[in-house]
């Protein structure tokens, strides 16, 4: 399927895609459109917990000496896909243990360097920003078509390429109360 695009990629899939056919038919092409070579991408990557390896893993470009492919060190992106039979929808029993999934991964020992996780369907995709040991999603989770993927990969890379620099962080406590109660008089 030399020289297709992503739209073409993504419509070549057929409805019951199990997960081997999103990551040798569709993943070539994402990963190009994120701006990665196919030579970059490095399949069932270690992640330093026990025998787990995430599907895919993108190296940080930091200059065209890349020497990822041959370490295996310092991966920036980690991806988690899945067949177009799981029910990436938010909210679903299986979109959640995705997601769990996900997370355990980027908190991995092989992990450490890694700042992005998404996961994918290909009909559903989701982008995950790591800052430490904390995860959170850093778009919603999208449907994806042969409409609108160019418009969201162009997102998603700008966030990967160029990301914000500020993290807002909301504490809460459920405690109650504002300490305004007065001791009695004696």
């Amino acid at each position: 399927m030399a020289n297709q695009t992503l739209e073409q990629a993504l419509a070549s899939l057929p409805v019951d895609a199990i997960e081997a056919m999103v990551g040798s038919n569709f993943m070539p092409e994402f990963c190009k459109a994120l701006g990665f070579n196919p030579t970059e991408t490095y399949p069932q990557y270690r992640t330093g917990d026990g025998n787990e390896a995430i599907d895919f893993t993108l190296p940080h470009n930091l200059d065209d000496t890349d020497i990822f492919l041959s370490t295996k060190t310092n991966p920036k992106i980690l991806i988690e896909i899945k067949g177009k039979d799981i029910n990436l929808t938010e909210g679903a029993s299986q979109y959640k243990s995705t997601v769990k999934q996900l997370k355990r991964y980027l908190l991995s020992p092989n992990c450490k360097t890694v700042e992005w996780g998404i996961i994918t369907n290909s009909c559903h995709l989701q982008l995950f920003r790591k800052h430490g040991k904390v995860i959170h999603p850093a778009t919603q989770n999208l449907e994806i078509n042969t409409e609108n993927i160019t418009k969201i990969i162009k997102q998603i890379k700008q966030k990967i390429h160029s990301p914000s620099t500020g993290l807002t962080v909301a504490i809460y406590n459920n405690k109650g109360g504002v300490g305004k109660t007065q001791p009695p008089s004696t």
